[in-house]
């Protein structure tokens, strides 16, 4: 897929995800805490979904916003549907395509257009945190899934020790204007976090199997450890944030990201 420099924004949506982009996935630092938090993610994802999903498999991401992970499986030989609420959104995928079986469709993720059954993969990477009722997002997802299909989730760590958006539970009975304010078109515009039992709860509530789990990222990326972290490549920076993760208490605590991989059970 082609750079966000690459790209000419034909509006303001455009600037904004390309923004993200040149923050994230295109980023001049390689040891940045946006561009490692978003690697952690994205190569995760990624993998995930073609082992799941195999050769020429058809994946769904909702949500997909640049539609990265869309892309890069894509170009790896699988069909991917990329939905978005936002036309814009899919404008500038579109934008950075290069090659490979990618359809943009618009639509919202809690009443998706796509048949019943129909994909081996369905990825919701950063949604379910700007979602009033996550638990009608998780049930198209797993209406859209085929018998024994895999979902892939990415939200952040509720329990994460700098977190400041509210958890889910509580989100819930202290809020009444949860549904007005969803959808926000700004990443950072959380409703609430989940911890790693609110999350697999949550899974399972809707038919789906927790079968991985995993904690992603690390305050460990912050750039008040500049200086410490030119020590190491970005790679091994990735590596060093995944060992650590494993440790226990330290993810819990320490990692930025949860991580589920999930099946369908049932018809």
């Amino acid at each position: 897929m082609k750079s966000a420099r690459e790209i000419t924004p034909a509006c303001d949506h455009h600037r904004l995800l390309q923004a993200y982009d040149l923050r994230e996935i295109d980023s001049q630092e390689p040891r940045g805490l946006f561009r490692l938090k978003y690697l952690a993610r994205l190569r995760r994802v990624v993998g995930a979904a073609r082992r799941c999903a195999g050769a020429g498999g058809l994946v769904l991401e909702v949500g997909c916003s640049q539609a990265n992970a869309g892309l890069l499986l894509a170009e790896a030989g699988l069909t991917v549907v990329a939905l978005d609420l936002l036309p814009e959104a899919l404008t500038y995928a579109c934008a950075k395509y290069e090659r490979g079986r990618f359809l943009p469709v618009a639509g919202s993720a809690d009443a998706l257009p796509v048949r019943s059954g129909q994909f081996a993969c369905v990825i919701l990477g950063e949604l379910l945190g700007h979602c009033a009722q996550p638990q009608a997002i998780l049930a198209e997802a797993r209406r859209a899934l085929c018998p024994g299909g895999w979902l892939v989730v990415t939200t952040p760590n509720g329990d994460y020790r700098g977190s400041r958006v509210p958890l889910y539970r509580a989100a819930l009975e202290a809020d009444g204007e949860l549904a007005q304010r969803q959808f926000g078109p700004q990443g950072d515009h959380h409703l609430f976090a989940f911890t790693r039992e609110s999350l697999l709860a949550l899974l399972r509530a809707a038919g789906l199997r927790p079968v991985q789990f995993a904690y992603l990222g690390s305050a460990l990326f912050s750039d008040r450890l500049a200086a410490a972290k030119r020590l190491l490549p970005p790679g091994a920076l990735l590596a060093l944030a995944a060992g650590l993760n494993r440790l226990p208490g330290w993810g819990q605590r320490f990692g930025l990201t949860l991580f589920v991989l999930a099946e369908k059970t049932g018809p």
